[in-house]
């Protein structure tokens, strides 16, 4: 059994190295793809960060962001999820 203080430590760096990966891969699109320069990349992860602190905080959720992008861009985004054996809070 691992002690909940070390699987809490463990998912904690898991998902703050989610977030860079996604991150660099997502300013490298912006700028090869789109110019995006210094400024605009920087204004993106600012973002970035804010958006994923609030839903680390529950205050915006998936489903959130999944209706407003189908509502308002008619974009659908699916969550891959591992639901067999994964509980996922989605409020």
């Amino acid at each position: 059994m691992i002690p909940r203080k070390e699987l809490t430590e463990f998912t904690d760096k898991v998902k703050a190295n989610t977030i860079d990966t996604v991150i660099a891969l997502s300013s490298y699109v912006l700028r090869d793809k789109f110019d995006f320069g210094a400024i605009r990349i920087n204004r993106f992860i600012d973002w970035f960060n804010k958006f994923a602190d609030s839903i680390s905080g529950e205050w915006l959720t998936f489903g959130d962001i999944q209706k407003v992008l189908r509502e308002e861009v008619g974009i659908e985004l699916q969550i891959r999820k591992n639901d067999k054996d994964v509980k996922i809070n989605e409020r």
